[in-house]
């Protein structure tokens, strides 16, 4: 077991910190309570919402929201406090974002370099 990176991931959008569940080195997605925090900072009026399960996951041990979920957030909410939150997003998540939309890609492209650490971390697991 790699001990070398205990910290806990995490980026900045605008003024909060929202801790992040990495996999392979790569963002999956929030935590529980990085997405409270983003709900609480930018979507107050969803502070009682019940988030489908499709965006939810519990993988290697870690639970928490795939990225995409702040998009179902960003639709679902009136508050006033998201405007601007394109902006803030796209400079916190760069390479995630949809020229279209300027939300969270639904299914980002991978790179060949993607598929070959996606590739190497299944043959660590399968030899453990």
């Amino acid at each position: 077991m790699d001990r070398t990176n205990r910290k806990q991931a995490e980026f900045i959008l605008g003024e909060i910190t929202i801790p992040c569940v990495t996999m392979v080195n790569e963002v999956i997605g929030l935590t529980v309570q990085g997405t409270q925090l983003l709900i609480n900072t930018y979507f107050g009026d969803l502070s009682d919402v019940e988030i489908p399960q499709k965006y939810y996951f519990e993988m290697c041990g870690k639970q928490g929201y795939f990225l995409t979920v702040i998009n179902h957030l960003y639709g679902s909410s009136k508050a006033k406090t998201k405007r601007g939150f394109k902006k803030l997003l796209a400079e916190a998540l760069p390479s995630l974002i949809d020229p279209k939309n300027g939300l969270i890609q639904k299914e980002p492209e991978l790179t060949p370099a993607d598929f070959k650490r996606f590739d190497e971390f299944l043959l660590k697991v399968r030899d453990k």
